[in-house]
């Protein structure tokens, strides 16, 4: 899971955790908790829905549409 989280933190140089903190209005060290805190379930929802041809391509399909809250426990 570190790496997930790495790539996460590193993906634009940093510049996605602080959009998210400045849109929630929380600081970075809380942005950077709250996407750590959600990563276990969120690949858990991912392996579980990738695991049939069928269930990636309606997991494929949610997130191009931004319904991808039913994949989190």
């Amino acid at each position: 899971m570190g790496g997930l989280l790495e790539m996460i933190l590193k993906s634009q140089n940093g510049a996605a955790v602080e959009q998210l903190a400045r849109n929630f209005g929380v600081s970075g060290q809380d942005a950077t908790l709250a996407i750590a805190g959600m990563l276990p379930g969120l690949s858990r929802g991912v392996q579980s829905s990738a695991s049939s041809p069928q269930g990636l391509e309606a997991l494929a399909k949610a997130l191009g549409q931004g319904r991808h809250q039913q994949y989190l426990d």
